[in-house]
């Protein structure tokens, strides 16, 4: 979960191991293959294997999202 709240905050994470995902394709299984997905789709950016959110509107989505229930005590910090 801290990913998210790096990204959130901001800031890019480093990842190298994104799995090749194609809109069209099963779910994904695990993180790579989410992020992936969620690159394909534009949700976040991919760039010499930094991660991040790509603009101000996506941000303001994610940072609503952590609002939710489901994520428990991430909703205070």
């Amino acid at each position: 979960m801290t990913w998210y709240l790096k990204m959130v905050n901001g800031d890019e994470i480093e990842i190298f191991n994104i799995e090749e995902f194609r809109a069209g394709q099963p779910l994904p299984q695990n993180k790579a293959e989410i992020y992936s997905a969620m690159v394909t789709f534009g949700f976040l950016t991919y760039s010499d294997a930094m991660l991040s959110i790509p603009n101000m509107e996506l941000w303001q989505e994610f940072d609503k999202s952590l609002k939710d229930k489901c994520f428990g005590r991430t909703t205070e910090i």
